[in-house]
């Protein structure tokens, strides 16, 4: 579903008022093609999304009133939860693979601080996990949003 055909260009907020995330086992390599939603929640680390029983972004008032910018904030347990920060993802010239654009100090567009919270269906926390969401904001722009290095 291209958000870019029906609006010109794509109105990120729509994606960040939603509180649904979809989990996918590799980063992005198209827009989103699941209606409704241009979020993307990736789980590095782990052997299958079926490991993952849930995910979702939470906009309690806390979090918004923080100042915006590059911030990480993870707590290590069964939920670990990552807060946004901003940079730039785009695709080669021949398509073939995602190039990373240096961070920007300051966001790129305002928006919601959220908390993303992931429930994994593990007895153990699996090491090196990374928690990564991407946004398409337009067709062939990708903003990654959040990570834990």
């Amino acid at each position: 579903y291209d958000l870019s055909n029906e609006y010109g260009r794509c109105d990120i907020t729509r994606f960040l008022l939603s509180e649904k995330v979809i989990v996918n086992d590799s980063p992005p390599s198209h827009p989103p093609l699941i209606s409704g939603t241009g979020r993307f929640v990736y789980v590095v680390g782990v052997h299958s999304k079926q490991d993952v029983k849930s995910a979702k972004a939470d906009y309690s008032g806390d979090w918004n009133r923080r100042k915006p910018g590059m911030k990480i904030y993870v707590e290590h347990s069964e939920k670990k939860r990552v807060e946004e920060y901003d940079g730039k993802y785009v695709k080669s010239k021949d398509g073939s693979t995602i190039l990373k654009i240096l961070r920007q100090t300051k966001p790129v567009l305002p928006r919601l601080q959220r908390l993303i919270t992931v429930v994994m269906d593990l007895k153990e926390e699996p090491k090196g996990r990374m928690v990564i969401e991407y946004i398409y904001s337009e067709p062939g722009d990708v903003l990654l949003l959040s990570e834990k290095k």
